[in-house]
C-alpha cells in the first residue's frame, strides 16, 4: 500500500539511494507503485489525485564548455537516453540543457516516445554579454496557461571566480502555471550560481521577489532545480545555507517553503557513489493558503546509470522524483 507523508509536517517518507517512489532496475530507473488506497483519498476530506513531478540537470554542456567543465562526451546519446528513465513523470524540469543539439534531442525522444503528450517551455537564449542561453527547459503534459521567466543580474566570472564560473550562462528562473485538472499549479525551475556565495544570494533575493510576483496564495506551488547548496540528508545536521535561503524565501513570499527531500539518505552530486554526493537538487512545496494539510507525497532519487558511457551515468546528477497528491475542486 502508498503510504502517504504529510508534507507540511515535514514527516517525509526515506528512500535508499537507488528507490524512491517504488522499487527501481538495475539502471536506476525508477518504477513507480500506482497502489492508491481509497482510504487514501478520504483522508484528503474531498477528491484528490496524483501527479509526478521530477527535475534533472542533464549535463548538455554547450561545445565550448566541454574542455574544461565536462569529460562527458555524445550528448545526442545521452539527450536520447534520459527518456527510458524519465517518460513516466507529468512535469519535469531540466537544467543545464545548453546544447542545442542535445536539447533538440531531448525533447524529440520525450514526444516520440508520448505521442507529443508534453508541452514544451525553454529558458531565455543568449543574453547580452553571456556565452549562451537558460540552460532551463520544462516538460509538462498538463496545459500551461501562463509563463514568465526572470534573468538573474548578477553572476560569477571567470576573472574574479575562475575559468567554470557561471558568468557565461544566462541564468535565471522559468515560471509556469498549469491547469492541472482545473486546478492552477505553480512552478519554478532555476539553477543558481555553482561558485559564489555572494553570487547565490543575490540570485536568492532576485527569485524571492519572482515568486511573490508570479505566485498566488491560493494556489499550490513548487520550486525544483539545481541550488548549487548543500542540504542536509537524513541524521546529519541542518546546513546554514539552505536553512537561510528557505527563511528568507518563506518571509518574502510570506509562505510556507517545505524542503520535500530533507529526509533523503543520499546526495545528488554524484550518482555512482549517491551515498558520499552533497544534496544540491532540490523539489519545495508551497502549499496554498487553507488547503496545506491536504497536500501530501513521496520523495526519492533516481541516478540514470548507463554503461554505454564511459563515467556510468548520463550526468554527473541524480534526478529528484516526487509523487504528490493535490486536492483538487469539488465538481
Amino acid at each position: 500500500m502508498f503510504g502517504w507523508a504529510l508534507l507540511l509536517a515535514g514527516h517525509h517518507w526515506s528512500p535508499s539511494s537507488l528507490e524512491g517512489l517504488g522499487r527501481s532496475d538495475s539502471s536506476g530507473r525508477l518504477l513507480i507503485s500506482d497502489d492508491i488506497s481509497e482510504a487514501d483519498g478520504n483522508e484528503l476530506g474531498n477528491e484528490a489525485s496524483q501527479i509526478l513531478i521530477a527535475t534533472y540537470n542533464a549535463h548538455l554542456l554547450p561545445p565550448v564548455a566541454n574542455p574544461f567543465a565536462s569529460r562527458r562526451g555524445n550528448s545526442n546519446y545521452r539527450a536520447g537516453a534520459v527518456v527510458e528513465h524519465l517518460d513516466q513523470f507529468d512535469i519535469i524540469g531540466f537544467c543545464e540543457v545548453f546544447s542545442a543539439d542535445g536539447s533538440k534531442k531531448l525533447v524529440e525522444s520525450f514526444s516520440t516516445n508520448r505521442g507529443a503528450g508534453y508541452q514544451v517551455v525553454r529558458g531565455s537564449g543568449r543574453g547580452k554579454l553571456r556565452g549562451t542561453g537558460s540552460g532551463l527547459l520544462l516538460l509538462s503534459r498538463f496545459p500551461v496557461v501562463q509563463q514568465h521567466e526572470l534573468v538573474f543580474q548578477a553572476s560569477s566570472r571567470m576573472w574574479r571566480d575562475g575559468r567554470k564560473a557561471d558568468g557565461l550562462a544566462t541564468k535565471g528562473v522559468l515560471h509556469v502555471v498549469i491547469n492541472y485538472q482545473g486546478v492552477l499549479v505553480d512552478l519554478f525551475l532555476t539553477h543558481l550560481d555553482s561558485l559564489s556565495e555572494s553570487v547565490r544570494k543575490k540570485h536568492i533575493e532576485e527569485l524571492a521577489n519572482f515568486i511573490l510576483i508570479h505566485s498566488d496564495l491560493n494556489r499550490p506551488a513548487f520550486l525544483m532545480g539545481d541550488l548549487n547548496i548543500v542540504g542536509p540528508k537524513r541524521g546529519t545536521p541542518s546546513e546554514e545555507d539552505i536553512d537561510a535561503m528557505i527563511l528568507e524565501l518563506s518571509q518574502t513570499t510570506r509562505r510556507r517553503l517545505v524542503d520535500l527531500g530533507s529526509q533523503l539518505t543520499a546526495g545528488t552530486s554524484n550518482p555512482i557513489d549517491p551515498g558520499n554526493a552533497d544534496r544540491i537538487d532540490y523539489i519545495f512545496a508551497l502549499p496554498s493558503v487553507g488547503d496545506a494539510n491536504s497536500l501530501k507525497g513521496r520523495v526519492g532519487l533516481t541516478h540514470l546509470l548507463d554503461a554505454k558511457v564511459e563515467e556510468g551515468s548520463l550526468s554527473d546528477h541524480s534526478a529528484v522524483v516526487s509523487k504528490i497528491r493535490l486536492p483538487l475542486k469539488s465538481k
